[in-house]
């Protein structure tokens, strides 16, 4: 029998058996496997059950049909917990039985089978475990992992019958009642029909997988050079658990999750909406865990992952009052510190993936179903907007490491090729009028390097989605903005006027260049902060809207496929006469996704 369980948890419980007639020191001796005595029960757990066929031949019929009666009567301890016949009918084990084969027929592994994982092992825990008398409640952790309360009166909603005994290889109870199998957050998703398509993404094979565990398995016998084993540990692997997905264990019964979920026919919506936001080309550099390197299952996985990610609450992490007082609800995907989040999502503190009055808004007109770590709510109406999730302002710092692609560069005449321009971050001092008005007190100054020669810098767009209108924003800065008042000189006041330029790849691979903004030539006041907006999409007709080809959501780029170009356009004679400079002082560039022209579009 293999046996799959991602937590091998032993929680122990006080040291005496619920009826037994064993004394304590009878007890300790069994427990530590070298018990001996009158109060010993002979034979094996196996053999204690199939010879009480009055009372436990219905679940011995199971243990048989499944192969675990091989278990019951090797080394390896249990405590069984039995189900007599009273409770558990021979019709119900033929049921269980017939499910069994009818999986195993299938080529589901044991592993997998329903009745292995739901019933057996909801009713055998691994090694010895007893009840005091006086111990109160306490927690046993079964053969799938989930955790059942047990007292001296019960375990899980199942009372205890009065015959129990110790034996070779473990403890018996019987049951008035088989226990209630609760599948966790992960498993009630593949049990509720109306969840069928999420379930579908979840187990796809792209990221859902079972992976042998040498360590925790039992070594058998060595055959023509090989080890076998008789005791097979298999641990889920998921990569949606990890960080960049859902960051949760949505499996794992030492956690409480909240999990918000569309039923089958919104999540149909929901997909046929968003998958024009991940078009991807088939050149595309990627570094992505959860797409296995094909164009189409990064289609596939990504806008799948749009709609889930920031549907997960961990209840541990919202029970922290700094995390109630400022975001209220946050998912597993939110960014809790609020200096993280400034500096994760660049010139603005942006609660992504957290949500406001959670119990009017996304909590709302759900249907909740308890689960053993957490519950599920599912819903017919997504209450969730993508500018809360993953439709998010693209902001790029200037003065970012990974911000500048390249500047221009120039050949002298001594044949040297050197940059037009210098780029330097100018930080703002704390006693300075602008200080705190510019993003981050930071920027990116560029001063050119010859007196006639205009400049260029390209800045990477990096996460653009595909076919979403984007209003873009261009941030200058005065130089005063770094300079005490008398350092600051009369041309440095001067305006700049600057020429951007969007570059982005095509559907074809080819690239697309983009010049028609609304304002093409963009002209700094010289003594103040500008904003300039550079695409504005209420100017423009739903057909000539900014949009990007094709997507850079969910990957990494080693060279961003979309870049903005400002390039100074400044007359000779202006510069030469001081009354213009070619010097660019930029502090960040923001896309804002315009969700709302999409809405009116459907």
């Amino acid at each position: 029998m293999k046996r799959l369980y991602k937590y091998n948890k032993v929680l122990g419980l006080a040291i005496a058996a619920l009826t037994f007639a064993a004394c304590t020191d009878t007890w300790d001796d069994h427990y530590e496997g070298t018990a001996t005595g009158a109060n010993m029960n002979k034979g094996s757990l196996w053999e204690a059950i199939e010879s009480r066929p009055a009372e436990l031949s219905n679940f011995a019929s199971v243990i048989k049909a499944t192969g675990f009666d091989r278990d019951l009567a090797g080394a390896q301890v249990f405590t069984v917990f039995a189900p007599t016949n009273n409770s558990f009918t021979e019709a119900q084990a033929q049921a269980l039985i017939a499910q069994y084969e009818k999986e195993k027929a299938t080529g589901t592994r044991d592993e997998d089978n329903t009745v292995v994982k739901e019933f057996i092992r909801n009713h055998v825990a691994l090694y010895n475990h007893s009840v005091a008398a006086n111990n109160g409640d306490s927690l046993i952790v079964m053969m799938n992992g989930k955790y059942l309360s047990i007292d001296t009166a019960k375990i899980g909603d199942a009372p205890f019958d009065s015959s129990n005994g110790i034996y070779s290889n473990g403890v018996l109870f019987t049951l008035k009642k088989t226990t209630t199998y609760n599948p966790n957050v992960f498993e009630y998703v593949g049990k509720d029909a109306d969840l069928a398509k999420v379930d579908s993404f979840l187990h796809n094979s792209l990221h859902y997988r079972l992976n042998f565990n040498e360590a925790k398995s039992v070594a058998g016998p060595v055959k023509d050079g090989v080890t076998t084993y008789v005791d097979e540990v298999y641990d889920l692997e998921n990569d949606l658990f990890d960080y960049d997905a859902f960051d949760a264990e949505l499996n794992s019964e030492d956690s409480t999750y909240w999990m918000l979920l569309p039923t089958n026919d919104e999540w149909d919506r929901m997909v046929e909406l968003y998958s024009p936001f991940f078009e991807y080309y088939p050149g595309i550099i990627k570094n992505s865990s959860l797409t296995k390197g094909t164009v189409d299952s990064l289609i596939y996985t990504n806008t799948r992952m749009a709609i889930l990610k920031g549907t997960v609450f961990s209840r541990t992490v919202n029970t922290d009052k700094r995390i109630q007082d400022s975001l209220k609800v946050a998912s597993t995907n939110a960014v809790y510190n609020y200096n993280y989040r400034r500096n994760y999502w660049g010139a603005d503190s942006l609660d992504y993936y957290a949500y406001k009055d959670p119990y009017n808004t996304v909590f709302a007109n759900t249907t909740d179903v308890e689960c053993s770590n957490g519950k599920v709510m599912k819903t017919d109406k997504w209450p969730i907007s993508p500018l809360q999730t993953f439709m998010q302002d693209i902001i790029i710092e200037a003065e970012g490491g990974i911000s500048v692609k390249e500047v221009s560069k120039y050949t002298t005449k001594q044949g040297q090729i050197l940059e037009t321009c210098t780029p330097t971050v100018r930080n703002v001092p704390s006693n300075n009028p602008f200080y705190g008005k510019v993003s981050g007190n930071s920027f990116l100054e560029l001063v050119e390097n010859t007196d006639y020669i205009e400049h260029e810098v390209y800045f990477n767009i990096r996460q653009a989605m595909s076919n979403v209108p984007y209003d873009v924003y261009v941030v200058t800065v005065p130089a005063s903005a770094y300079l005490d008042s008398t350092q600051v000189k009369p041309k440095q006041l001067t305006p700049v006027t600057i020429l951007p330029t969007i570059y982005h790849r095509g559907k074809d691979g080819i690239t697309i260049e983009v010049m028609d903004f609304e304002e093409s030539m963009l002209v700094t006041s010289g003594d103040n902060i500008d904003v300039f907006k550079i695409v504005d999409n209420d100017q423009r007709q739903p057909a000539d809207y900014f949009k990007f080809e094709v997507s850079a959501w969910g990957v990494s780029e080693n060279t961003p496929h979309a870049t903005l170009k400002l390039e100074t356009f400044c007359d000779q004679s202006e510069v030469a006469d001081g009354l213009a400079q070619r010097v660019m002082r930029i502090d960040y560039i923001l896309l804002r996704p315009r969700w709302d022209l999409i809405e009116q579009a459907q």
